[in-house]
């Protein structure tokens, strides 16, 4: 599979090269499933940040807030298991249109 990172710091040349091989990749597709991944992974660290932020209150929490910090941190889990979910559909997406683009064509 071609580099992701080489894709998006140089669009106009790689779209250059993929075409000379097939002049149909939609590399704007690939680029946007890309930031779409990238995306979902940060929400889905930044969750998981929050998670573990409130795992910490739990544990310092005196027994009678713990129950109440608990009831709050309950909609993190459902909220991660969608982010979770698209997350992984957004990678297999991603990954199907990478392995539609041929190698690079190399400069004579």
């Amino acid at each position: 599979m071609l580099d992701l990172k080489y894709l998006r710091e140089h669009p106009e040349d790689a779209k250059r090269r993929l075409q000379i091989r097939n002049p149909h990749i939609d590399l704007p597709a690939v680029l946007k499933a890309d930031e779409e991944r990238r995306r979902l992974q940060k929400q889905c660290e930044d969750l998981r940040a929050l998670k573990n932020e409130a795992s910490k209150k739990i544990a310092a929490a005196p027994p009678e807030e713990r129950l109440k910090i608990i009831e709050e941190t309950r909609a993190f889990d459902s909220e991660s298991d969608n982010l979770n979910a698209k997350f992984e559909k957004a990678s297999k997406h991603l990954e199907t249109l990478l392995r539609q683009l041929p190698n690079l064509q190399l400069d004579d």
